[in-house]
């Protein structure tokens, strides 16, 4: 929904901005026209999943030595605006879960950085899940999902209690699953203006310009199919009639914190 805002520039998830930040972590301005541009372009195009953005490296290229980024945070932020780059001075966005382990490092990258915190009730989460575990994919990027209700329960907990600490002192907005998908108007016009650009009517169209020209990579598509379809209400408390009760009980005993912090009790 927000890649489709003009003014607002969401890539494929790959995690090349941590992967690379040891190695990268020193740029400067002078690198933008060194051997060390060439080396980075070859260790970014050999970075998992950032084939799945299909970016040329010759646009990356064009963009560093257009915007001649002097540190590794500015360095990162060109690959993303090369994405679309008929976008201009567009707000740049990272969707990528896998980042809920890295968040410091976002944070020493891009201080004035501000977070979205976008949560969804754990009990339907784990039918995704086990939903997931059930797809048959030839994709190498289908997640290795754990079907054990324990575990899930432990891990939707920690990385939602990790984020929500991390972020109460720093720019940030909490949007639960359920409001965007039942309040999609009101969710979106309150998280635009938290980014600081106003509405954009084809966020709501969404699903139909998914279905001309995906921005989704084909890797992924095979459980991220709801991108091409509208809001589903029906995916709100499915953990009721999909879920037994044994399952059920042993989420809400493990999770209660989480499910209590974030009003899912």
């Amino acid at each position: 929904m927000l890649n489709r805002h003009a003014q607002v520039i969401v890539p494929p998830e790959s995690g090349f901005a941590q992967w690379l930040y040891k190695e990268f972590a020193t740029w400067q301005q002078e690198d933008c026209f060194r051997d060390r541009l060439i080396l980075f372009l070859k260790k970014l195009g050999e970075t998992r999943k950032f084939e799945t953005w299909d970016l040329p490296l010759d646009r990356v290229k064009l963009q560093i030595e257009k915007d001649q980024p002097a540190n590794y945070g500015d360095l990162i932020a060109c690959v993303y605006q090369a994405y679309s780059p008929t976008k201009k001075n567009a707000i740049l966005v990272d969707k990528n879960n896998y980042y809920v382990h890295h968040l410091d490092t976002l944070a020493r990258l891009w201080p004035d950085a501000g977070f979205i915190h976008l949560i969804r009730d754990g009990r339907d989460v784990a039918c995704s899940y086990l939903e997931l575990k059930k797809l048959k994919s030839n994709s190498p990027y289908k997640p290795n999902l754990t079907s054990s209700l324990q575990d899930i329960s432990t891990e939707w907990q920690e990385n939602n209690l990790a984020i929500h600490s991390f972020v109460k002192n720093r720019v940030h907005v909490q949007v639960s699953f359920e409001d965007l998908v039942l309040m999609p108007r009101k969710t979106l016009e309150e998280l635009v203006a938290f980014m600081g650009v106003p509405i954009d009517a084809d966020m709501f169209n969404f699903f139909k310009q998914e279905r001309k020209e995906f921005s989704e990579p084909k890797q992924t598509l095979d459980w991220k199919r709801k991108t091409l379809e509208p809001l589903d209400v029906d995916r709100i408390g499915r953990y009721i009639e999909v879920l037994t009760a044994e399952q059920r009980a042993v989420f809400e005993k493990n999770a209660s914190l989480a499910l209590k912090q974030f009003n899912y009790e």
